[in-house]
């Protein structure tokens, strides 16, 4: 029958657009020129040594394993308090990311802020917590665990950065290094790069939520990460136009199907005698 072969043509074409796969086509160009001693060598999946140990902004010993909220993931944003001009950008650009995140700061995930001058003390960093803590329209959940400030020595903070793949370089009493946020998974494996200082809420949920493995967020955000994926060449979540596609096609090849059978039937029911 001629509509069944039409029917049976789009079910093997939507088929094919589905099953098959085609190379994606993406920029490859980098955000913003990142000078060489700079450079970030990224380490996804990797595992961080988790028995590193820092001093926060209340002067206390802490190591890496101590941060984590249990099952819940954790940004790592390397910077220095004295920093003139980039880590106050990139620390405003988490205020920013956080007062528009739905998710909660110390209940679904931590920040933590790591100076990578090893000579900076507690007290800067306790006076960095102060002003970032009144940025926060949740500023009682960063007081309260959320968002830690750490200083340390030289060789746990070289063992940190170099894990991260975070390059530095001293310049005239400054420092000439990158922006960028790291989210680790609850175990401290290494889960997503966030680059420059503008992070907006949705990449930031859609990292948290794919760190955390779909264990915080809700439904619609685990079909976001299908519906998104990272482009590390923008440093971003992007449509991911081929998952998009093999679902709608997906539920096309249903449709059609059903359309199938429904003609059968009838067909069936008319060769049936009176």
């Amino acid at each position: 029958m001629p509509q069944n072969r039409h029917l049976l043509l789009l079910i093997a074409l939507c088929y094919f657009l589905t099953f098959v796969t085609v190379r994606s086509a993406y920029a490859t160009e980098k955000p913003g020129d990142v000078p060489s001693e700079a450079a970030i060598l990224e380490r996804l999946d990797e595992q961080i040594d988790l028995s590193l140990s820092f001093t926060n902004q209340h002067g206390a010993k802490v190591q890496l394993k101590d941060l984590f909220i249990d099952g819940r993931p954790l940004v790592i944003a390397p910077v220095y308090y004295e920093c003139p001009r980039l880590c106050t950008l990139t620390q405003e650009g988490v205020v920013k990311s956080l007062n528009g995140l739905e998710l909660k700061i110390s209940d679904d995930f931590k920040v933590v802020s790591v100076s990578f001058d090893y000579e900076e003390p507690a007290s800067l960093a306790s006076e960095r917590s102060k002003k970032y803590y009144d940025l926060l329209e949740d500023g009682e959940g960063g007081k309260n665990g959320g968002w830690d400030f750490l200083v340390g020595d030289k060789e746990n903070i070289s063992k940190l950065m170099g894990e991260i793949g975070f390059s530095f370089k001293e310049d005239q009493g400054e420092y000439i290094h990158a922006a960028i946020l790291v989210v680790l998974t609850p175990e401290g494996k290494i889960s997503r790069y966030l680059y420059g200082i503008n992070y907006p809420s949705k990449d930031m949920r859609l990292a948290l939520v794919e760190a955390a493995k779909g264990k915080i967020g809700n439904t619609l955000d685990r079909v976001f990460l299908y519906c998104f994926r990272f482009d590390p060449t923008k440093g971003k979540y992007t449509l991911a136009v081929w998952n998009v596609t093999r679902a709608f096609c997906s539920a096309g090849v249903l449709v059609l199907f059903g359309l199938l059978i429904r003609f059968r039937l009838k067909e069936k029911s008319k060769d049936i005698p009176e």
